[in-house]
Order: C-alpha cells, then structure tokens, then sequence
C-alpha cells in the first residue's frame, strides 16, 4: 500500500489531536511513537539535501537525543543520499567546523547511493575533511568535474594502498572514489575525454555514465580504451544531444552499432533533458536506473534491426 500524504504530516495530525484531551493524548501519542518506528526505514532510506537549512535539520535529527520518547535513530536506515550544498574551505584548520556535512557523513555509516555537488571533490584539497573517509558503491555527481579533480583522488587512492599495506587496521583515508563501482559523470560541462586517462585507474569501477562532448563532431569509441581495460568495468553509458546528430534516431542507431562493433560493452543513449536529481531519485525508490534503461534501449534496438532483415 502506498500513500501520497507524507508521514511528517500524518505524524504532526496525531500531535495535534493530542492537544484536545488528556487520554486522547496518552493513547494518540504511543500510536505516533509505534507509526514512526514502523515507518522509520521506508522514510530515511534515501534523504535529499539540497539547502543549508535541509542540511542542519537532519544533523539536528541526526543529534537528537537518544532515550527520548518516540526517538528513532535514523542513521543506519539510510543508504541513499543526495547532498547539493556543500560548503568550501580551503582552510585545513577550518574545514571541519564551516562545513555540517562532515558530521552527516560520519554518522551515516551505511551509505551505499550517493549523489554529490561535484564539489565535494575539491575537498581533497584539505586532507582531513570527512568526504576523504567516506565510501560507497555507486556515486552520482551533481555539476562540472575536470581531470585536476580526479587527478588528486587518484593520487590519494595510490597512497592509501600504500598505507594500508603497512597497518593492520585499514587506514580510512584515500579517496571517497575507493570503492566506487558506478559512477555517473552526465553534467555538459565535464570534460571527461580528458579525464578519461584518470578515471581508468579506479580499482573498482565496473559501470560508469559519461556524456559525450557536445564541442566534438566525431565520435571516437577507441578514447574510451583506457576504460575498457579496467580488469572490472563490465559497461559504459554514453549519453548523446540527438538536436546535434544529424539524423537524430537513424544517427543514434548507427552510433549504437558502432559502439557494439568496437567493445560490446558500450551502450550510447539519448541525452534527457529532465531533473537529473529527479532521475536519481526516481532509480534509488525503485524505477530504472540509467544502466537498465541502457540494456532496455540496446535490446529493443536489437529486435528492431531483427525484424526489419525478416522483413526483407
């Protein structure tokens, strides 16, 4: 059963009528307490902060203290979060206190889905911000990244094997990059071709989402062999403006084949323009997500190209 009213709403009706009468209250406010534990992990499982205010509320919560009545910890429910504030130091004494999101991501520990201002890269910048320890399996991120960015993660990844090689307790330092399986990079502005030599020395990168250069008239598939000898990459996604191809669906169709031909592995899509936060959200509660959209696509274009040589 799903409702469109959300429970923060529902939660407040309950204190409210929990004004009008003292056994009303007693009984309305363990029916609130017994609907928030049951609804706690279907509520927290993806949390989305794209304010400063958004962002100090949930630490709030995070915060809030524990053994009072009705309190849920939210903290271990949540594996999905997308953060679009991010605030900028470059001042290493500083960076802990001026930026909240270092104590979200502490107090967090089961991340898995994450969406990032693509800022929170240049926090490597200042080694001991808390984005540096913080891992998960599929990051999104959220504006323009150059290869200076990865450059430095790279670097930091390198170095924390190094550490950890040396102590038998595992370091958590490094790269927020470290164990990064998918990563979707789909912001215009990105220059990926260039950052493509960086992006290959990801140790654990199996799936990754890029956008192809709308300044670049050619199509070249052979830039993307430095990713495709990654020992664990099993696809690429590559995202095309169809207004700049010439014969929109027929020029994407051959782009398709020219991608399969060249490493079977690489899936090219039609760019939408939508809510890309929007198409996070959407994937991280369930709906498709841009690797099954890839396969969907790829496998209807294969039964349209079968039934047309049929057809002959």
């Amino acid at each position: 059963m799903s409702i469109d009213v959300p429970f923060e709403l529902v939660l407040e009706i309950f204190s409210e009528l929990a004004t009008f009468s003292a056994n009303d209250a007693l009984a309305l406010s363990t029916l609130s307490s017994t609907v928030k534990r049951c609804i706690a992990r279907q509520l927290y499982e993806t949390v989305t902060l794209k304010s400063a205010r958004q962002v100090n509320a949930f630490l709030a919560l995070l915060k809030e203290r524990e053994g009072a009545k009705g309190y849920v910890n939210p903290a271990p429910l949540v594996k999905n979060m997308c953060i679009t504030h991010h605030v900028i130091s470059t001042r290493q004494s500083s960076a802990e206190s001026e930026d909240p999101t270092v104590e979200i991501f502490e107090l967090c520990p089961n991340l898995e889905r994450i969406a990032l201002q693509s800022t929170f890269l240049h926090s490597s910048l200042v080694s001991a911000h808390s984005v540096q320890r913080l891992r998960c399996k599929s990051l999104f991120l959220v504006g323009p990244t150059f290869p200076s960015d990865w450059e430095r993660h790279v670097h930091a990844i390198h170095n924390t094997v190094s550490e950890e090689r040396l102590t038998s307790g595992g370091a958590r330092s490094g790269s927020l990059l470290t164990d990064v399986s998918d990563l979707n990079i789909l912001d215009p502005l990105s220059s990926t071709h260039f950052s493509i030599p960086c992006l290959a020395h990801l140790p654990n990168l199996s799936r990754i989402a890029l956008i192809q250069d709308p300044g670049k008239s050619r199509v070249e598939f052979s830039e993307l062999d430095a990713l495709l000898r990654i020992p664990k990459l099993s696809m690429i996604v590559m995202s095309f403006d169809l207004r700049s191809l010439s014969r929109t669906r027929d020029a994407l169709d051959e782009l398709a084949d020219r991608a399969k031909k060249h490493d079977d592995r690489i899936f090219v899509l039609e760019r939408l323009f939508e809510d890309s936060l929007g198409g996070w959200e959407r994937s991280v509660r369930g709906g498709e997500d841009i690797w099954e959209r890839a396969i969907r696509e790829q496998l209807e274009r294969d039964l349209r190209q079968a039934r047309s040589i049929i057809a002959l």
